[in-house]
C-alpha cells in the first residue's frame, strides 16, 4: 500500500497494489503484469480502503501485505493518523515494513520491474540492505511506538527510482534513510551516514568498508560487530560512551599481491579503520544532536 497526500483537495491518496495469482495470456503464451494498482482518495485511510472495496467488491486481506510506503506529500503528523488505521485493523500484520519515498509513494508502486512483483521485490531489498549495513528495516509497531515517544524520531529506509537496471532501465532502490519527527522536517541521512546510524544502534551484521592506507586502498568485509552504549553522569550532566568491537576480514589490497602486506600494514589497517567508524559515528550524532535537533539515536529516553 503507497500512501500520498492530495494537498489540494485535503485527501489521502492509496495506491494499493493486487497481486493477480491467475492473470495470464493465453493468446500470448506468458504472463502478463503480476499485479494491479488500484488507486483511491479519502478524508481518511479508512474511508480510501472503503473506496477500493466498493470498486473491486473485494476487502483487502492485510494479513498478506508487505509493505507500506509513505510519499513525501505525507508529513510525520499525517503519517501518524495513516498508520493509526493499520494498528486498529485487526488483520493487520505488526510487522509489516514501512518505507518512505524519494517522491510519490504510487510512482515507486507502479514502477514496472520485469515479471516482479514491486512490493515483493522492496521488502526483499529492505531486508538484504539492512543485513549489509546498508538500510533501517522499520517496522510498523516499532514506527507506532516510537510515535508515543515525547522525543524520539523514528527512521525509514528510503526509496528511489533509478535507471540502474540493466536492460530495462528503471529500478526500485534504497539510497538511505529518512528520520521523521513532528518536531522537525523530514532529514534524510545518506548511505554512509546510515551506516553509522547502526553502528550506534548496534544493529550492524555484515557489511563493507574501504579505507586508504599509504595511497593503497584497502576494502574489508564486516564479520561481525557489536556496540555498547554506557549511560554516566559527568559534571551533573549525562554522558554516553559508545564502544563498537567490530571484526573485519581483508578481501581487497590495492597492490599487486598480499606478499606485500606486512605486520606495520595491519596495524596502519586496524588504527585507519577504526578511526573511520569512529568518525562516522561522530559526524551523524553531530549532525542530528546538535544541527537537527532530531533523536533519531533515543537518548532521552535512555535518560528518562
Amino acid at each position: 500500500i503507497g500512501i500520498d497526500y492530495d494537498t489540494e483537495n485535503d485527501l489521502y491518496e492509496l495506491t494499493v497494489q493486487v497481486l493477480e495469482t491467475g492473470n495470464s495470456d493465453p493468446e500470448q503464451g506468458k504472463s502478463s503484469s503480476p499485479v494491479t494498482n488500484y488507486t483511491v482518495k479519502g478524508k481518511t485511510i479508512a474511508e480510501a480502503i472503503s473506496s477500493l472495496c466498493e470498486n473491486t467488491g473485494k476487502y483487502p486481506l492485510y494479513s498478506q501485505n508487505r509493505i507500506i510506503i509513505l510519499g513525501s506529500s505525507v508529513t510525520a503528523e499525517r503519517m501518524i493518523k495513516a498508520l493509526n488505521f493499520f494498528v486498529r485493523e485487526y488483520t493487520s500484520r505488526p510487522d509489516v515494513f514501512i518505507a518512505a519515498a524519494e517522491g510519490k509513494a504510487s510512482d515507486i508502486l507502479t514502477t514496472e520491474v520485469g515479471s516482479e512483483v514491486p512490493a515483493k521485490l522492496i521488502e526483499s531489498e529492505i531486508e538484504l540492505c539492512h543485513d549489509n549495513s546498508l538500510s533501517v528495516d522499520t517496522e510498523l509497531y516499532n514506527t507506532v511506538n516510537l510515535t508515543l515517544e515525547e522525543t524520539s524520531c523514528f527512521t525509514l529506509p528510503l526509496l528511489e527510482i533509478t535507471e540502474d537496471r540493466i536492460p530495462d532501465g528503471k529500478t526500485i532502490k534504497i539510497t538511505g534513510t529518512r528520520a521523521c519527527s513532528e518536531r522537525t522536517d523530514p532529514l534524510n541521512l545518506s548511505a554512509a551516514e546510515t551506516q553509522a546510524y547502526l553502528f550506534i544502534m548496534n544493529e550492524v551484521k555484515t557489511g563493507s568498508l574501504s579505507t586508504d592506507i599509504n595511497s593503497t586502498t584497502v576494502g574489508f568485509d564486516i564479520i561481525e560487530s557489536e556496540t555498547k552504549t554506557t549511560l554516566s553522569i559527568e559534571n551533573e550532566a549525562p554522558f554516553f560512551l559508545i564502544e563498537v568491537n567490530c571484526k573485519v576480514d581483508v578481501i581487497e589490497f590495492g597492490a599487486d599481491s598480499f606478499d606485500s602486506f606486512s605486520q606495520n600494514d595491519l596495524k596502519e589497517t586496524e588504527t585507519a579503520v577504526a578511526q573511520q567508524i569512529a568518525h562516522r559515528m561522530a559526524g551523524v550524532l553531530d549532525r542530528m544532536l546538535k544541527k537537527e535537533k532530531c533523536d533519531i539515536f533515543r537518548f532521552r529516553t535512555r535518560i528518562a
